[in-house]
């Protein structure tokens, strides 16, 4: 009998510790969790290329844009073409590229090369691939409200294989939409206009060079 009670008391016991235990490791699961939450909001993860078509072959970046964009924001598609062209030569490891000014400058006493096949292009620049990038807007405001930021910039990026089968078709295609600032209700006061547009321009950047190599981005994008 009294065997039966000592029997009875222990499992009592442990049941009694284990209740207790119970809310440490509950709570200890919660703090991990948001330890691990924490983490994640100010932190990055990998990314894997969505298109490695670039690596050990010679490209060249175009950029076309509406006559109403380059009127409200000169010099914006030479910037485009030296960033990005940077960005890929840095990153994509091609084998044979242009010099971002160099690449500009042949454009610009060119300008009726953008209006061919984008393989004659190709085949005119030289190079195995062309990434196209068509602009196909890049406003600060909301044309209804003049006081307010509203940053948008949408456009496509698409890679035409010279050297491949299909010469005359995209090998690539993506959309790009990005916005800036990310909060409603942001004038002047608080940002000026170089801000909203600088830094909608590198979101857009990010955007059209990002698919081609490895990269960086935070657990929760903005962008």
């Amino acid at each position: 009998m009294n065997r039966a009670k000592r029997v009875s008391m222990a499992g009592v016991l442990a049941w009694a510790a284990a209740m207790l235990a119970a809310p440490a490791v509950l709570g200890g699961c919660t703090l991990a969790g948001g330890m691990i939450e924490s983490y994640r909001q100010k932190s990055t993860r990998p990314v894997p290329a969505e298109y490695v078509g670039l690596s050990g072959k010679s490209i060249a970046v175009v950029v076309s844009a509406d006559r109403s964009i380059e009127a409200d924001f000169p010099g914006l598609t030479s910037t485009l073409i030296e960033r990005i062209n940077q960005r890929l030569i840095d990153n994509a490891s091609p084998s044979h590229y242009f010099q971002g000014r160099e690449l500009v400058h042949y454009l610009t006493n060119n300008p009726q090369l953008l209006f061919r096949p984008r393989s004659e292009l190709a085949q005119d620049l030289g190079v195995q691939r062309l990434i196209v990038i068509e602009l196909q807007e890049f406003r600060l405001n909301d044309p209804g409200n003049q006081y307010l930021w509203d940053g948008v910039a949408v456009g496509r990026v698409s890679v035409v294989e010279a050297d491949g089968p299909l010469p005359d078709d995209y090998a690539f295609v993506r959309r790009i939409a990005v916005t800036f600032p990310d909060q409603k209700g942001i004038g002047p006061e608080q940002y000026g206009r170089d801000v909203v547009s600088s830094a909608l321009l590198v979101r857009f950047i990010d955007r059209a060079s990002w698919p081609f190599y490895e990269h960086q981005e935070p657990y929760y994008p903005k962008y």
